[in-house]
């Protein structure tokens, strides 16, 4: 039985081809594939047997062409078979449906609402359980409260919002802080009328201009999924949206 090609057999110099046929060059001395069309990837995101770890199936590798003298280039690649061809067949749409099902974003999660002022926008996303998990504090945070040594600050704050039980507005004092600053330095923020704050609550006379979350909580500080009117539970603080 001939030998199945995995990640290890890949070689500098490489061509592989996509699933949605986008050409790229293996760099071992830099554990990437640099692609023709821009852009890299680490080979840390391929399983051993060469598909995306993760839920992005355009990017599962489905040819690798390889020639013992050495590199190839993407246009020699014309003229050689390559060394591993991948079909996609029932077999290669199993795999793909049992790492989909691995990276599903629900499983272990529970659904938020991730509120981001200064862009006008609101979008639901699965975190950890977890209160205390580093996924919270990424989600919530934006790249102004990222510190020179890459550690978030964070100081998580947690709104009740009235008649509501449970239900909660999460934001980082940090990040906030950083927001008024920056508001107050440009003249621009606070006067525009495209960033006025989504977030007003007239009882803790606050105005959020900084992503935050709407998040349900329970007892025991473990989340738990939205539920289907906790938006509107929450519209009322929400400017200017209809």
């Amino acid at each position: 039985m001939a030998k199945t090609f995995t990640k290890e057999d890949l070689q500098t110099g490489d061509i592989i081809e996509t699933r949605n046929g986008e050409f790229g060059v293996v760099i071992l001395e830099k554990d990437c594939i640099l692609y023709q069309a821009g852009g890299l990837d680490c080979l840390d995101i391929f399983t051993e047997d060469l598909f995306v770890d993760g839920v992005e199936r355009e990017g599962d590798i489905f040819k690798v062409y390889s020639d013992p003298e050495g590199p190839i280039g993407f246009n020699k690649r014309f003229g050689i078979d390559p060394v591993f061809r991948r079909k996609n067949d029932k077999k290669t749409k199993m795999r793909a449906a049992e790492l989909n099902e691995q990276h599903d974003p629900k499983k272990g999660n529970s659904k938020v609402m991730i509120l981001e002022p200064c862009f006008r926008k609101i979008q639901e996303q699965y975190v950890n359980k977890r209160l205390e998990d580093m996924d919270i504090d990424i989600a919530l945070s934006e790249a102004p409260s990222m510190t020179v040594c890459g550690q978030i600050e964070i100081d998580r704050t947690y709104i009740p919002v009235p008649h509501a039980e449970n239900l909660y507005i999460l934001y980082n004092k940090y990040q906030e802080k950083w927001h008024l600053e920056n508001a107050q330095q440009h003249e621009e923020m606070i006067s525009s009328d495209d960033e006025k704050p989504m977030v007003i609550i007239p009882e803790e006379n606050l105005r959020i201009f900084s992503r935050c979350m709407v998040i349900r909580k329970n007892d025991s500080d473990m989340l738990e999924d939205l539920q289907e009117d906790d938006f509107e539970k929450v519209r009322a603080y929400l400017h200017n949206m209809a």
